[in-house]
């Protein structure tokens, strides 16, 4: 990835996915260096007022955890759709991967390059889980997480 600050790429996508159904999207989101991680800890960039994901300790409370994150690999842009086809399976793939037993407790979402973030070299996709509303593990503070989602078993 280009040492580009993805701020200035104004175009990240975000997509939601839960139970196997689209529940929402949301466009706009963009990252800061450096390349989001694995394990690491976000608040939706819907309520942050930076309009980035804003990096926090994942013992606090927080919205989203990168549990996978890949390049794709296609040397022009795809299009969304493409994007979609790629995404969806690696991110729900990972899923479990990461969680272990607990993943039907949590909804995946990705932020992927658009077609702008494309042109300056940006092919990240990060793929996010957030709390499923309802589920075992929520809290008394609403879909907020804390500590980390990853399995240790």
């Amino acid at each position: 990835m280009a040492l580009l600050d993805r701020r200035l790429r104004c175009g990240l996508r975000r997509r939601r996915r839960g139970g196997g159904h689209r529940v929402g999207a949301a466009s706009g989101a963009r990252w800061g260096p450096p390349k989001p991680a694995g394990g690491h800890c976000y608040d939706d960039p819907s309520t942050s007022a930076a309009g980035s994901p804003q990096e926090v300790a994942c013992a606090d409370p927080h919205d989203e955890e990168v549990y996978y994150v890949f390049d794709l690999t296609e040397s022009s842009y795809p299009g969304d759709t493409a994007i979609q086809e790629e995404s969806d399976p690696q991110c729900g793939a990972a899923l479990p991967a990461y969680t272990g037993d607990h993943a039907s407790q949590y909804y995946f979402s990705y932020y992927s390059p658009d077609q702008f973030s494309w042109s300056l070299g940006d092919r990240v996709v990060a793929c996010v889980l957030s709390r499923a509303p309802g589920s075992d593990h929520e809290t008394s503070g609403g879909t907020k997480l804390r500590g980390t989602a990853r399995s240790t078993s």
